[in-house]
């Protein structure tokens, strides 16, 4: 969803991304703009500073990811304020939206051999009854086409790769382990795994493919 909002000689640009957790923005007033501020789960918030014209405006945006039925919604805060002219100061969603039932919190991407890569959708289930642990999903592919697909969730034993091949590409074997975040520790998701290509000999691969902080409130209905 793209959306423009005015709100007096500012200029707000957004996108929200339909199956991330992830706002991004441009800020612009007069001849001067701003680029590349992005809000996700675990950053939901963004600073900016901008003058032009005898103007200055600055403050933050945060985006607060709410579980459905709630709208999730995006908060301007911050103050104009010019030449001879008192500040003027705005607090308010510049936009509301419904998020979808899972959200993608963070994608990951790690190549293993020249034409064998993994990555990770860390995926955040809203439920009713308030379980949302978070999964990721695991996807090997040889260039783009999908060699093998695990769903991990935090437990005490890894999960064991199956032995499987598309063209020259073969995963031999290993394990994925998912390590949940805490205040006290990163989230990880390890793999220790062997990979084949054609004839040349087999690559071992031992350590992270993810990592990711705690997300502050998380527990709560809304992130942000």
């Amino acid at each position: 969803m793209n959306v423009s909002r005015q709100v007096g000689p500012v200029l707000f640009v957004l996108v929200v991304d339909s199956h991330q957790a992830r706002v991004d923005a441009q800020v612009s007033m007069g001849g001067a703009g701003l680029t590349g501020l992005s809000m996700t789960a675990d950053a939901p918030t963004a600073d900016f500073d901008l003058a032009s014209d005898g103007q200055r405006v600055r403050g933050s945006l945060g985006a607060f990811f709410c579980a459905p039925p709630n709208a999730s919604h995006l908060l301007a805060d911050f103050n104009i304020e010019g030449d001879q002219q008192p500040a003027q100061a705005y607090r308010g969603d510049l936009i509301r939206w419904q998020s979808p039932v899972t959200s993608v919190i963070a994608r990951y991407r790690q190549p293993l051999l020249p034409d064998l890569q993994v990555t990770v959708e860390l995926l955040d289930p809203y439920k009713p009854d308030n379980s949302n642990a978070l999964t990721a999903q695991v996807s090997f592919y040889y260039a783009s086409d999908l060699i093998d697909r695990y769903t991990l969730m935090a437990t005490a034993t890894p999960v064991t790769l199956r032995e499987s091949s598309v063209g020259p590409v073969r995963i031999q074997g290993g394990a994925l382990a998912f390590r949940p975040a805490t205040q006290e520790q990163q989230g990880q998701l390890s793999l220790d795994g062997t990979f084949q290509s054609g004839q040349n000999p087999p690559n071992h691969y031992a350590g992270s493919i993810a990592d990711w902080s705690w997300i502050r409130g998380r527990a709560d209905n809304c992130r942000g």
